[in-house]
């Protein structure tokens, strides 16, 4: 327990850190294919995404609106194929961690990364996730835009 008396797991939790990163790999890749045109334009397709949020979800963007689940779904639903004429358009995923683990909560950072036509744009994101009987929901998630990505060679200005 921690000094509030909730309960923590180590961050090393393997198996948890596996679980989480599927979940944020699986939610990415619903919008890579989305906003690529390879899911079909249908409420069927669309249902993962609903489900995933759950009621009260909300998206600080990296512009720092705070997007209410109704209205992020709405723009997602409208945003299908909006990105099916920049070959190569890929979303990845990297770098996730744990920074906060209840048995009701987990609080992950990870690195989200837009691949194609252009340099490379990335997103720092935390997300707050709810540990549900079948699987992690999401609760929160907030955004801070990154710049391009730099070799080892660079330094940062």
């Amino acid at each position: 327990m921690d000094s509030t008396g909730s309960p923590t797991h180590a961050s090393g939790d393997a198996a948890l850190l596996s679980r989480v990163t599927d979940e944020i790999e699986r939610l990415h890749r619903f919008f890579d294919d989305w906003f690529t045109a390879a899911l079909p334009d249908t409420s069927e397709a669309f249902a993962p995404i609903e489900r995933a949020l759950v009621s009260g979800f909300e998206l600080v963007a990296p512009d720092g609106r705070c997007l209410p689940r109704e209205i992020l779904l709405r723009s997602l639903r409208e945003a299908w194929g909006s990105r099916r004429d920049q070959p190569g358009f890929r979303i990845r995923v990297e770098a996730v961690r744990l920074r906060r683990v209840t048995d009701a909560l987990v609080v992950a950072v990870y690195e989200e990364w837009h691949d194609g036509a252009g340099p490379a744009q990335g997103r720092s994101s935390l997300a707050v996730l709810e540990r549900c009987p079948d699987g992690l929901r999401w609760l929160h998630v907030h955004e801070v835009a990154l710049g391009a990505p730099t070799t080892d060679t660079e330094s940062p200005e």
